[in-house]
Order: C-alpha cells, then structure tokens, then sequence
C-alpha cells in the first residue's frame, strides 16, 4: 500500500455552476451521452429550469441514478 490520494475508478457525482444552463447541458448531454433524470425548475415559474442531475446512458446495462449535477 502506497500513501497518497486514491486511485480514481470511476467519475461520479460532481456538480458545477453555469451562467448558461441550457448550452451547458445540452453540451454535456451531446458530448458525454448522459440523460437527464430530475430536473427543477424555479417555484416561482415552472417553465424556468435552475438545476438538472444526469445518468449515464448505456442502455441496457446497470447505472448510478446519476452522477452529475448542473445548476444556475
């Protein structure tokens, strides 16, 4: 066993800010084939989006929930 930071075997659940929220994942949706599995929207207008959490797409086969978290 070494010292230091741990092996990474997997990315998962991260989140980030955008001043772009609708660029942003439609870039990350298009680049990284994740798909939307929640989004919230603003209490004040439904049709205003303010955060999404996204799951890797890979059919068939198991996958966390999500793993990636976007908001304003």
């Amino acid at each position: 066993m070494r010292d230091g930071p741990a092996k990474v075997h997997k990315l998962g659940h991260f989140g980030y800010t955008t001043d772009n929220f609708e660029a942003t994942c439609s870039w990350y949706q298009n680049n990284f084939n994740l798909v939307p599995t929640e989004v919230l929207y603003s209490p004040k207008d439904e049709n205003f989006d303010v955060a999404i959490f996204f799951r890797l797409d890979l059919g068939k086969t198991y996958v966390d929930h999500h793993c990636a978290f976007s908001f304003i």
